[in-house]
């Protein structure tokens, strides 16, 4: 059975840099709480549940045992997070686009996707969207 992207449970994301998304006091700088926001007026379902930065995953909307099952998931799948944001939606483009408006990272941008795969497990479905922002 084949998945779309608004079908999964979540999205992988590698945005690069994600440090650039948030103060030193870990919280998302006000570009990112305002997308954050903005995402999350096309539904409840819509959160940004963590971003796996250099020192591991910061919790935005999700739980510890969320992150853990997720991190379990994609280790099984030999999937790597690093500089990722993790998200559920049924809107991931939209949300991808407000985080490429920030402008954290000048190869953050469509022209720079280079891989675009959906995992599945029996209880878990992740779409991973890697964008290569090492290319400048």
């Amino acid at each position: 059975m084949k998945l779309s992207l608004n079908e999964c449970d979540y999205v992988l994301v590698s945005v690069g840099y994600t440090d650039r998304l948030f103060t030193r006091l870990l919280r998302p700088v006000k570009e990112v709480q305002d997308a954050i926001r903005d995402f999350k007026e096309y539904g409840e379902e819509n959160r940004m549940v963590y971003v796996a930065t250099h020192n591991g995953p910061v919790l935005v909307d999700g739980s510890q045992e969320e992150v853990k099952k997720i991190q379990q998931f994609l280790k099984r799948n030999n999937i790597e997070e690093y500089d990722c944001l993790c998200i559920t939606s049924n809107q991931a483009h939209s949300f991808i686009d407000s985080i490429m408006q920030i402008g954290h990272c000048a190869c953050f941008c469509w022209s720079t996707l280079y891989e675009f795969d959906i995992y599945k497990e029996d209880d878990m479905s992740v779409a991973l969207i890697v964008f290569d922002t090492e290319s400048g």
